[in-house]
């Protein structure tokens, strides 16, 4: 029993950070939109013909995706920090950070064009936008959970 309220602590205090970090960043959301435009149509131009950005707009090929706030990357930003405060490792925790923060961004502008390919292989958008996040950030969390508590 200890353990499982030792979890649960932890968990709400992952919870409340998270939330925490994320209102705090929220309002920067807006700002993020053009950066992820021109960093998802340039990646997309890596792999498709016909890419076209304008203003929060991103047509490739047939396929027009409109970005908005929920299109950058804060919220796993916010996880992020909230794990690195909770288990706190000095230096580590800092380099956690800095590989991190840009990874997340670079990663969420990938997700895109990924949504995009499984959108055209006959995915729904809906499932296609899981799945691509799923894809890729669990893999890029967990690798940077390992960073941080390595020994």
């Amino acid at each position: 029993m200890p353990m499982l309220k030792f979890l649960l602590t932890r968990f709400m205090l992952m919870v409340s950070l998270m939330t925490t970090f994320y209102l705090l960043i929220r309002p920067f959301e807006s700002h993020l939109i053009i950066p992820t435009v021109k960093m998802s149509s340039w990646m997309s131009g890596l792999i498709f013909e016909r890419v076209y950005a304008t203003n929060n707009n991103l047509i490739i090929g047939d396929v027009r995706v409109e970005i908005v706030g929920a299109c950058t990357p804060t919220i796993f930003w916010a996880l992020l920090l909230a794990y690195v405060v909770l288990d706190w490792r000095g230096k580590r925790s800092i380099t956690t950070l800095m590989i991190g923060i840009p990874a997340i961004f670079l990663i969420n502008t990938l997700r895109i064009p990924l949504i995009v390919i499984l959108f055209n292989l006959g995915m729904s958008f809906q499932r296609a936008h899981e799945l691509a996040e799923y894809a890729l950030f669990l893999p890029v969390m967990s690798l940077l959970v390992i960073l941080n508590t390595k020994r």
